[in-house]
């Protein structure tokens, strides 16, 4: 793979962001009972099996560049946790950090949802949303990393999103200023910057096949 595949990519990335730690997502909701995040988790994992619904809602991993280290090669997808409600995929991505109600739509996330301050270091935030439809809503697909905002990627979608998200919402806690969405995994074709969001893709609509945040 040639450096020149990934120019609008590369002019993206300053060196200095690469050194800059990046927090999470936390507060925005109810507290939760649970302080064990991790039981938390198993205990949403559980709640969705099972059920159907028109929309889905999943949540999925996302890879960080360390500094001098190359871009990665195409390859499958992380997996990914899928819910029937978009509630039950916050609260899964945040920890339970972000607590809605079981019918609450993607509308219902709040700009103080969006800002809320960082998790502790080391344990996955919440970076991004993509949506299936314009303007934030339709299924939903959470995205979360847990180092810094340097230069977090997901060089190709998972199974069932490539060529599927219609608009684009940053978590601010996380400290990500720029999402770069990409018309061809591994960063390359056509790009659009949604920075803290984006309403519509205008030409990537339903067309986005990997993407990359930046401080």
């Amino acid at each position: 793979m040639k450096a020149h595949d990934f120019k609008p990519w590369c002019h993206a990335l300053v060196l200095t962001s690469l050194l800059v730690g990046c927090g999470g997502v936390e507060g925005g909701g109810d507290a939760v009972e649970d302080s064990n995040p991790e039981a938390v988790s198993a205990a949403l994992a559980t709640s969705a099996r099972g059920r159907v619904t028109p929309e889905k809602h999943c949540v999925t991993r996302a890879q960080s560049l360390k500094p001098g280290a190359p871009l990665p090669e195409p390859s499958a997808a992380p997996p990914e946790d899928c819910f029937p409600t978009f509630s039950e995929a916050i609260s899964f991505a945040t920890r339970g950090a972000i607590r809605l109600p079981l019918t609450a739509k993607p509308a219902d996330l709040k700009e103080e949802d969006l800002k809320a301050a960082p998790v502790p270091s080391g344990l996955p935030y919440a970076i991004g949303i993509g949506y299936t439809e314009t303007g934030f809503s339709g299924s939903s697909i959470v995205f979360t990393a847990v180092e810094n905002c340097g230069a977090i990627l997901y060089a190709s979608m998972p199974s069932g999103w490539n060529d599927a998200i219609s608009s684009m919402q940053t978590f601010m806690g996380s400290r990500c200023r720029h999402s770069f969405l990409f018309e061809h995994v591994n960063f390359q074709g056509a790009s659009l910057d949604c920075g803290l969001g984006c309403n519509s893709l205008g030409v990537l609509n339903k067309q986005t096949s990997s993407i990359f945040w930046t401080q």
